[in-house]
């Protein structure tokens, strides 16, 4: 059973941004601030981490225009294929050092496998790595990557 204080927090869709540093490099999250205060977490027990390595990227590891402009599309239609019926909801998005990472919860990796192997895709694979792990408690989104966000961050 889906959580419907999960799946209202994707229809309102507001988003919240944070900017720092990480090995001297700039470090930019967007987020759902909503998922901080989440209490049912039922129906997505999975991360699930694709993670984009820039073939281009500046002296500051972001990624070039075209590369931009690329992964934009990768993530639209990433999120037609897991939210529109909620079987995976994005809670952030961290660029860095030459890489930017979708951070997912779910309940079927399996399933959120075939869905991005059955999206429209380009003429040559994505660069992406997959990783899943079991996070009931969605600890890794709140410890690791929303813990050094402030609440106001714009």
């Amino acid at each position: 059973m889906k959580s419907k204080e999960i799946t209202d927090i994707v229809t309102r869709d507001a988003w919240t941004g944070a900017e720092g540093t990480h090995d001297g490099k700039p470090l930019l999250i967007r987020f759902r601030q909503e998922f901080r205060q989440v209490i049912d977490l039922s129906g997505y027990p999975l991360l699930l981490h694709i993670s984009w390595s820039f073939q281009e990227s500046d002296d500051l590891g972001l990624p070039s225009d075209a590369e931009m402009s690329a992964m934009e599309e990768f993530e639209e239609r990433i999120l037609a294929a897991y939210e529109h019926d909620f079987h995976a909801v994005l809670t952030a998005v961290i660029t860095t050092n030459g890489a930017r990472q979708w951070i997912f919860y779910t309940s079927d990796v399996d399933e959120c496998g075939q869905r991005l192997t059955e999206m429209p895709q380009e003429s040559e694979p994505y660069p992406l790595e997959l990783t899943a792990d079991e996070d009931p408690e969605w600890s890794f989104l709140r410890q690791r990557v929303l813990a050094g966000c402030e609440d106001d961050a714009t």
